[in-house]
């Protein structure tokens, strides 16, 4: 389609779209309602007689006595097991009668306080990446928790209570989202990575990209100056928001003076 669009123009294209398959009035373009990231973890109510409850998954993984035992429950209980897009899994048609003993089979597998997930880790996503991808030019989903805890590391030092939503992968095709991300790594290279900022929490919003081969060990030292500002200017804003509302040459400039 981008193709067609660039040799024949938009007018051409609005004009057999309109004589030929669509016969209505082409309407302005309307501004998409503010939205909220939902992701359903902890427990819900599914109806009156059911309930359901979302376990998080850091990269969708899931091994050992934690696999064994959520799928005996499936099992024994009749479940409907829902994936989702945060690489999360949500456990349905729990019955209200069988949410007590469900309850206490999950605190044996660490689900049991689903009111305080870590938040870093709620929304953090990586791809496969190395070995798994032929794609991949680097790490990702093998090291996030690694790199979620030095990022969570730095904001506690920093005195800094809110979270980021974070996004990585091994290569830039992107298949965790990156782009839509408040502090995503792209991988570009053996242990380097594009940095990019700016997304939004509810994934509204496209980051841009500041940094092209940023070592993976400037991490810190590259995002403090960042986080050192937000805290002075709108720590009460989240971060993404903050990066979008600085001049673009702002942030460049800073980052050149870090790298």
């Amino acid at each position: 389609m981008k193709y067609l669009l660039n040799r024949k123009g938009i007018k051409w294209f609005k004009k057999i779209l309109l004589d030929k398959y669509f016969r209505k009035e082409i309407k302005p373009l309307r501004k998409e309602p503010e939205n909220k990231l939902i992701d359903y973890l902890g427990w819900h109510k599914q109806n009156e007689d059911y309930f359901f409850v979302g376990l998080p998954l850091l990269s969708g993984r899931l091994s050992g006595k934690k696999k064994s035992l959520i799928r005996d429950l499936v099992k024994e209980n009749d479940l409907n097991l829902r994936l989702t897009p945060n690489q999360d899994i949500l456990l349905c048609n729990i019955h209200n009668k069988n949410k007590s003993k469900i309850k206490k089979a999950l605190k044996k597998i660490g689900y049991d306080n689903l009111n305080d997930i870590n938040e870093i880790q709620r929304h953090a996503l990586a791809c496969p990446a190395l070995p798994l991808c032929g794609l991949a030019m680097t790490e990702a989903e093998r090291i996030l928790p690694e790199v979620l805890t030095r990022i969570e590391n730095l904001l506690t030092d920093m005195n800094i209570e809110k979270t980021i939503l974070f996004r990585m992968t091994g290569c830039p095709n992107g298949c965790t989202r990156p782009y839509m991300a408040e502090l995503a790594l792209v991988g570009s290279g053996q242990n380097k990575y594009q940095l990019w900022l700016g997304g939004s929490k509810n994934l509204q919003r496209l980051a841009k990209p500041y940094l092209q081969r940023m070592e993976l060990d400037d991490l810190e030292r590259t995002i403090k100056p960042l986080l050192e500002f937000w805290k002075k200017s709108s720590a009460e804003n989240d971060f993404g928001d903050f990066i979008n509302n600085q001049k673009e040459s702002f942030i460049k400039n800073l980052l050149s003076e870090i790298n």
